[in-house]
């Protein structure tokens, strides 16, 4: 399975480590949440691993820095954002701000030590390059911190992994993944193929010629000229070879479990939801660290509730939420935890499925609300959700239309006098479908 391969160097000084800055939190609901005070508990020791892999990643020394130089802070979502849920900007006096967001940390997106690595990759190349960082060539810049970050696997889950069901996943709708480094828009799609040019890179060159790669940038030669001369390469064949490696890592990942997710794919789609669902099982049984556990999970997680058996599906829930792959799914999150809540409703754990629904409304503060006094007409952000009827093809939803339908999801007495939760109006089967 493709990892970050990240070298083991001599211990990084003590010097060079600099002491956590002060945690800023500016947002209010999450003060007396447990799970924020856990992130809070565990933050000194995770900076102190986060400047280390950096430091030992980069090759950089930080003798410049000191108190102030970079700023941490925590924001709660708005309502309606449209910025960026992770940044690193650089301020006056090569001063760097780190601004991340309390939701994402929490609400299984993001890991909070991979996030708060790549954003202090991002810092620190910033403080070092100065107005050459922004110049940088789109398949270096962001691809630099995932792979410092080790942020290479979940990106190539959620790539390849909403397409296993595809004869090739390596090409999808809008593409394939593998289109070489330049001539071409950047998107998130490019990433897979960027991070692990970077991978492709550093083992060509090994460790010290790498950090003598990242020491020519900052002393301001272009990305493309430093590969040349420290690989003996025309830029024209280490494109071709770096294709060649990034094709190749992407089939290793794929040989074991794309024959047997399409098989266990055509099953649901001729409806045979409880054969797919022993099928999934066994893929995730035979691979458990791999990414695609997590998606044979959804899957299997689905043809449950499809059936209508509601523990097994719980316990696919319960162990997505444990995954250490949680994050490929990415989009998929939203769509999981309401299936959640009313599993919890049909077995009749009312205060679980009322405490998920309360943990969904403040973890995903970005859905605007049925109640809200001026509901946007037009959302840009578009989550993806897996229908199970249709073939299971894929539908895209505006986030209004998730939030209404959450809306509907009230206490009602009901004549024995107790609060019960229900929907307002139709099936909870509704709700994601």
């Amino acid at each position: 399975m493709i990892g970050s391969d990240l070298f083991v160097q001599a211990a990084v000084p003590e010097e060079d480590i600099l002491p956590p800055p002060t945690l800023q939190y500016r947002g209010t609901k999450y003060t007396d949440d447990p799970r924020f005070k856990d992130l809070q508990a565990a933050f000194p020791a995770v900076w102190r691993r986060a400047w280390i892999r950096v430091r030992e990643a980069l090759g950089l020394r930080y003798q410049d820095y000191g108190p102030g130089h970079i700023t941490l802070r925590l924001e709660d979502l708005p309502r309606r954002s449209k910025g960026a849920d992770f940044a690193s900007t650089g301020g006056r006096r090569g001063r760097q701000d780190i601004m991340l967001r309390a939701e994402h940390l929490l609400n299984g997106y993001s890991p909070f030590e991979e996030v708060l690595t790549h954003e202090l990759t991002h810092a620190v190349l910033r403080h070092s390059l100065g107005n050459v960082h922004d110049r940088l060539p789109s398949w270096t810049r962001e691809s630099l911190a995932m792979w410092v970050a080790g942020q290479g696997p979940s990106m190539t889950g959620w790539i390849l992994g909403r397409a296993l069901e595809t004869e090739n996943p390596l090409v999808q709708r809008n593409g394939p993944i593998v289109n070489g480094l330049a001539g071409h828009r950047h998107t998130g799609t490019d990433l897979v193929e960027d991070v692990l040019t970077i991978e492709f890179l550093h083992q060509t060159l090994g460790q010290e010629k790498f950090g003598r790669w990242i020491h020519a940038l900052v002393e301001g030669t272009e990305a493309e000229p430093a590969v040349e001369q420290l690989t003996g390469m025309g830029w024209e064949d280490f494109c071709q070879k770096a294709r060649r490696y990034v094709e190749d890592r992407l089939q290793e990942d794929l040989k074991n479990v794309h024959a047997p997710f399409r098989r266990a794919h055509q099953a649901v789609q001729e409806k045979r939801y409880e054969e797919a669902a022993g099928q999934f099982r066994e893929i995730t049984k035979n691979h458990p660290t791999h990414w695609a556990a997590a998606w044979c999970l959804l899957y299997e997680s689905q043809c449950w509730f499809h059936l209508q058996k509601w523990e097994e599906a719980l316990r696919c829930f319960k162990e997505l939420n444990l995954s250490p792959h949680l994050t490929v799914l990415l989009f998929q999150i939203p769509g999981l935890k309401v299936k959640l809540m009313h599993t919890y409703e049909k077995l009749g754990k009312r205060e679980e499925a009322l405490a998920e629904r309360e943990r969904f409304l403040k973890d995903h503060a970005d859905v605007p609300l049925k109640n809200d006094p001026s509901p946007p007409r037009t959302i840009s952000l578009i989550k993806r959700t897996i229908s199970l009827d249709g073939g299971w093809g894929r539908r895209y939803h505006r986030m209004d239309a998730l939030a209404q339908r959450l809306a509907l999801v009230q206490l009602h007495p009901l004549s024995d006098g107790q609060n019960h939760f229900t929907p307002k109006h139709g099936s909870w089967l509704n709700l994601i479908e």
